[in-house]
C-alpha cells in the first residue's frame, strides 16, 4: 500500500473515532463538592510464554524449538474520588497514568454526570473523564434515597 492510501485510511479512522466520541448532554450534569481524593498504585503483569521442547535424540533431524515469549509489567495508578451532594456520597475511580489525572480541587465544587451509559466528571479545566462508580451512600444524618435531580 502506498503512503497516500495509508494517510487517507488513518484520516478516515480518526474521523470515525472523533464522530463516535460520546457527548454527555448538558442536562445530565450536576454540581457537588469534591470531598476527597485518594491515590493507589499497583503493578500489572501480562504476557505470554511458550516453553521449548527437548531435542528428540531418537531422531535428531527433528530438532527442538527454544522457549519464547514476553512478559511485561507496569505501574497503574488508580485515583479514587468522593463527591458529596446534598444527601449522598458518590465514590468512584478514574483510571490511568498519574500524569493524566483530572486537575481537581479537594473541598471545591465539581461537576459530574450520569446519562444512563455511565458516570463522568469534569475537572477544573472542564475536561471530561469517565468515572467508574464504586459506591453510592447516604451522607451521615441524611434520609431518603440517593437521587440526582
Amino acid at each position: 500500500m502506498n503512503r497516500t492510501k495509508i494517510s487517507v485510511l488513518l484520516l478516515l479512522l480518526l474521523t470515525v473515532r472523533l464522530a463516535s466520541a460520546h457527548k454527555v448532554p448538558e442536562a445530565a450534569w450536576h454540581r457537588g463538592t469534591l470531598a476527597s481524593v485518594e491515590t493507589g498504585t499497583h503493578t500489572v503483569t501480562s504476557g505470554s510464554y511458550r516453553g521449548g521442547t527437548p531435542r528428540n535424540y531418537a531422531n535428531p533431524s527433528w530438532g527442538s524449538y527454544p522457549a519464547s515469549g514476553s512478559i511485561s509489567s507496569g505501574l497503574v495508578t488508580t485515583m479514587q474520588y468522593t463527591i458529596e451532594t446534598g444527601n449522598c456520597l458518590y465514590t468512584g475511580t478514574v483510571r490511568g497514568r498519574r500524569s493524566h489525572a483530572p486537575d481537581v480541587t479537594v473541598h471545591g465544587p465539581i461537576e459530574f454526570a450520569h446519562d444512563g451509559k455511565g458516570y463522568y466528571l469534569k475537572d477544573d479545566q472542564a475536561k471530561v473523564y469517565k468515572f467508574v462508580l464504586l459506591t453510592k451512600a447516604l451522607a451521615p444524618g441524611a434520609e431518603g434515597p440517593c437521587r440526582l435531580h
